[in-house]
């Protein structure tokens, strides 16, 4: 299970987390870690909910792209969580391990801090056009 707290204004961001591994199915806590990675190459912070490893699986996949910025890992953060998601599944013996990534970053083109969301199955996410929440399909970036 994963808490994550995340504030983005213009001028700054803030990302909290609390985070637990446990086996299945008992559910036995084997371990308590926070699953936020800095990455001060792309001027962000990358925060996952669902499988351990599956922010460290997002920032692999995305190193190998050889991007400039955050912009340019919100922009592909769809491709970027499918190709992390298919390493998982590999290493996983196919076996579904459902994530959630969140990017928390500076984007020079806007010149703000933003929250985007990737998941890989659906989900919600507020709709700035419908003024409402709204169900999001699996690798889908919401801002």
């Amino acid at each position: 299970m994963t808490a994550l707290a995340i504030v983005a204004t213009e001028d700054a961001a803030w990302i909290g987390s609390d985070g637990a591994a446990y086996t299945e199915p008992k559910g036995t806590l084997r371990q308590i870690v926070p699953k936020v990675i800095l990455c001060p190459e792309w001027e962000c912070v990358i925060g996952s909910r669902g499988m351990g490893g599956s922010a460290e699986a997002f920032r692999a996949a995305a190193q190998w792209k050889g991007l400039a910025d955050f912009d340019e890992l919100a922009a592909r953060a769809a491709e970027i969580a499918r190709e992390a998601d298919d390493a998982l599944l590999l290493l996983h013996r196919g076996r579904s391990v459902h994530f959630t990534v969140v990017l928390v970053g500076y984007s020079r083109a806007r010149c703000r801090f933003e929250a985007h969301t990737v998941r890989t199955r659906p989900g919600l996410a507020w709709s700035q056009e419908e003024g409402r929440t709204v169900e999001v399909p699996p690798f889908t970036v919401a801002y």
